[in-house]
């Protein structure tokens, strides 16, 4: 698992023993605006709780299933995450504000700066709450116990029935105490569990920092630059100008290809650049992504770029020109 993995897995998701059917039949307790009233109440929880505590997370990348232990302290907009002295992750922090993400790695001696990118667990449930979804349904039924404590399940199902996600949430607090992710066929591909939470921990103000002397630090255009260069890639991002910012840049595969790709947040919505290091066809990019997602595709100096988000073609068209698509074409 990558480094970068890391950072995606802080946000983690979850197992439950109850089957599908039964949490798509149970009964919701629903709050005034017809969401379930425990879904409100994690919302709320969200940016002014404060606990301690130990999760184990599991992911799935491709066909292979990978868990580990973390550590987390949270208070408010901050958070801390650590890992067992067993752990292959030993010896990273990652620490949130509502700023900035730093996460240190010890064996690199680098500490990289990102945007604050909140666990997105909370952040669905504000979605979900704030602006109902048209194709998906939210129900809760009493849960088992968590961590020692009683929970909730919210159940996330389509209109169909198929449940997409199972969250535990503590039914006294809303924190969130569990969560799975099922595909399409009901299969579990993410999950999270807190083990150990303590609601009235001990925290210090340099809990919320990270300070090592000689550290380098890279940001995300720093990044971006050693990427491209490694992989014979061409430097080029969205100009801030655009309202468009870089969120996270990696190497990853898509449909066999080795592909730098930038995650951007814009006025509407997330962005994502692909960039491969020949003339392909990126068609299978844009059958990879979720319904729903625009698709704009060129080829530049050998090397081939598509722009991918809810954004409207045409505007998607412009988006390229800044940064050397076609002035001319389709």
């Amino acid at each position: 698992m990558t480094h970068r993995a890391t950072l995606a897995l802080v946000c983690g998701l979850a197992l439950s023993c109850i089957s599908a059917s039964q949490a798509v039949a149970a009964q919701p307790t629903s709050s005034s605006s017809g969401t379930p009233a425990i879904f409100v109440k994690a919302v709320s929880a969200a940016d002014r709780g404060k606990f301690a505590g130990m999760r184990i997370v599991e992911v799935q990348q491709g066909p292979i299933r990978k868990s580990h232990v973390e550590y987390v302290l949270r208070q408010g907009s901050n958070s801390r995450v650590w890992f067992p002295s067993d752990s292959q992750f030993h010896g990273q922090v990652i620490v949130e504000t509502s700023k900035e993400r730093l996460h240190y790695y010890p064996n690199r001696h680098t500490i990289e700066v990102l945007p604050p990118k909140k666990e997105e667990a909370y952040e669905r449930l504000k979605q979900w709450t704030q602006r109902r979804h048209p194709n998906l349904r939210l129900t809760a039924m009493h849960g088992e116990m968590v961590a020692g404590r009683p929970t909730e399940i919210g159940v996330v199902s389509d209109l169909k029935g198929n449940v997409r996600q199972r969250i535990w949430m503590d039914s006294q607090t809303g924190a969130l105490l569990k969560r799975e992710v099922l595909d399409d066929v009901g299969a579990r591909t993410a999950y999270f569990e807190f083990t150990q939470i303590d609601y009235n921990p001990i925290i210090h103000a340099e809990d919320f920092r990270i300070n090592v002397k000689g550290a380098q630090i890279v940001t995300l255009i720093d990044k971006l630059r050693k990427l491209a260069n490694k992989n014979q890639m061409v430097n080029v991002a969205l100009p801030g100008s655009t309202g468009f910012s870089l969120q996270n840049v990696n190497m990853t595969q898509l449909q066999g290809l080795k592909v730098l790709h930038e995650q951007y947040q814009g006025p509407r919505g997330q962005l994502s650049l692909f960039q491969v290091s020949s003339p392909v066809d990126l068609q299978n990019i844009r059958k990879a992504q979720k319904q729903g997602m625009q698709f704009y595709g060129w080829q530049m100096d050998g090397r081939s770029f598509a722009l991918v988000g809810t954004y409207p073609a045409d505007e998607l068209r412009e988006l390229s020109q800044l940064i050397g698509g076609p002035r001319n074409g389709p």
